[in-house]
């Protein structure tokens, strides 16, 4: 289960690379996550830009070029 959840979360992280500017930003939305500490897995948002990860969590009302929904 948790591999595939990553799989998605980075199937998706490559899919929409190209469709943006180095500096664009993509939103996923909804994604579960996990901190590799074996913590449980919480449903948070990942904030991309470029190809960065400028932000991890609950991100309510952050704008982005393109979101996904997880």
């Amino acid at each position: 289960m948790i591999r595939r959840a990553l799989s998605v979360l980075a199937l998706a992280c490559l899919m929409v690379q190209p469709a943006l500017a180095q500096d664009g930003t993509v939103l996923i939305r909804n994604g579960r996550l996990l901190d590799g500490m074996g913590n449980p897995w919480i449903f948070g948002d990942v904030l991309l830009r470029g190809d960065r990860i400028e932000a991890v969590g609950r991100l309510g009302d952050v704008k982005a070029d393109l979101v996904v929904d997880a």
